[in-house]
């Protein structure tokens, strides 16, 4: 009876796993499974926190509270005014050359001869010399057997595995609770005509010639502009540090915009791809450029051409010009000029000295001050966008069919909470945690 216990011990029971996890056994049940799975995917892995559901809801009647002690935050541009003193001493197009994967002949010196003439040199020790008998030397059958037992035995004997618990494979997690505050309800929809198009609070709508650059945090029209030719692609920035100033393209050209005013035409050779504007700087993307304007007398600075590569989007913070490019992140300072390999990357972020970004490959990379990956998380599907609140450290992926809200954790990316539904656009507010998505004609926050 005690050999049939025994034997249905060991049986595989029906609702416990073991998995195999950095040659470790672990036994595990279907609800830890599904656990390690949501945390693989990026999930929320809090079962009290539900996913909003996407349905319309009218206009809310509760007026939205600023959060109590809103932390400060820091608008100084001197970091890019120090870059841009640096540019202007260096007025040179410079050309950024992305490395490429070359295969190296590692005999290159070397010929034929050498090569079929080599013989390996056997190195002895002779620190412990054999001072038996030589007819001891002697491998008999009785020594291979003993050594194939050993084998066998080292290989083929069955072992009890032992059973380790989930906490093992997961990381440690904080809770939920300790992550707040971050978006969790629908507060208000506004409605609008054309194209609309979020850069922060900043809604741009484009409906043929015309634009209406509104400003959600007051609901006020800041610009309403109307071009002399139907804009067929378009992006907006804008600068909020002392004066609100905008920047639209269009086609091959970018419209200026200063305290509600238009002040000034940039035409470029080659289609806009992405525009920023800081207190120093104006800058726009080519489909091999980066070119900088000064943001005061609209002056040419710098040309910075990629070779063998393509950028995407723009970003200069700290005195730093990042750009993602079809191999990773292009950066240009002072200091040095690198190209990071992160695969085809469509969008990213940096806060804190920290890259996040996200490419092709479903996969959320973070990179340290020093260019050294220190995150690599795997995505249900591929981003389209992401976005990063400084102030609260949260970060917002959009996908195809939901948004993801991450919180930053030291160097771990945890998710807290995800929103369903096909956004176009996203974006955080510039003080609280609270996010805008751009869903067709309508413009939702979420708080």
């Amino acid at each position: 009876m005690d050999r049939i216990n025994k034997f249905l011990a060991k049986r595989q029971q029906k609702h416990r796993k073991n998995i195999i996890y950095k040659n470790k056994t672990y036994t595990v049940t279907k609800d830890d499974l599904k656990q390690i799975r949501a945390y693989k995917s990026s999930k929320c892995l809090d079962s009290s926190i539900k996913t909003i559901p996407n349905r319309s809801l009218e206009f809310s009647s509760i007026p939205m509270e600023p959060l109590a002690c809103k932390p400060k935050k820091d608008s100084s541009d001197y970091f890019n005014s120090k870059l841009k003193r640096y540019l202007l001493a260096n007025p040179k197009v410079k050309v950024i050359k992305a490395p490429v994967n070359e295969i190296v002949d590692v005999w290159e010196n070397e010929n034929i001869d050498s090569l079929r003439n080599y013989t390996q040199e056997w190195i002895y020790s002779i620190n412990q010399p054999y001072e038996g008998r030589v007819e001891d030397l002697k491998f008999n059958k009785e020594d291979l057997e003993q050594e194939l037992k050993r084998v066998y035995m080292k290989h083929f004997k069955p072992r009890d595995p032992r059973s380790r618990p989930i906490r093992d494979i997961l990381p440690h997690l904080p809770q939920v609770e300790e992550m707040r505050p971050f978006p969790e309800l629908r507060a208000n929809q506004w409605e609008f005509t054309g194209k609309p198009q979020l850069t922060g609070p900043i809604l741009s709508s484009i409906l043929d010639s015309r634009i209406i650059v509104s400003d959600l945090r007051f609901n006020k029209v800041i610009v309403d502009y109307s071009f002399d030719e139907a804009i067929s692609r378009s992006f907006v920035a804008f600068s909020d540090s002392e004066e609100l100033r905008i920047l639209v393209s269009s086609n091959k050209k970018i419209y200026i915009f200063r305290d509600q005013k238009f002040v000034k035409i940039i035409e470029t050779e080659s289609t806009i791809k992405d525009i920023y504007i800081s207190d120093s700087f104006i800058g726009y993307l080519t489909s091999k450029s980066i070119v900088l304007h000064d943001s005061g007398d609209y002056s040419e600075i710098k040309i910075l051409k990629l070779k063998g590569d393509h950028p995407h989007k723009l970003r200069i913070v700290d005195g730093v010009i990042y750009a993602s490019t079809h191999k990773g992140i292009m950066i240009e300072s002072e200091e040095k000029t690198e190209v990071k390999h992160l695969g085809y990357t469509i969008d990213f972020v940096e806060n804190k000295g920290f890259i996040y970004a996200i490419n092709n490959l479903k996969r959320l990379v973070s990179v340290d001050k020093n260019l050294k990956i220190v995150g690599n998380t795997s995505q249900s599907s591929i981003g389209s966008s992401i976005r990063i609140h400084p102030i609260y450290n949260l970060l917002a992926i959009n996908f195809a069919d939901e948004i993801c809200i991450y919180k930053i954790n030291k160097e771990i990316c945890v998710p807290i909470n995800t929103i369903k539904g096909s956004y176009k656009s996203i974006d955080w507010d510039l003080d609280m945690p609270w996010l805008y998505a751009c869903k067709k004609s309508k413009v939702l926050l979420f708080t």
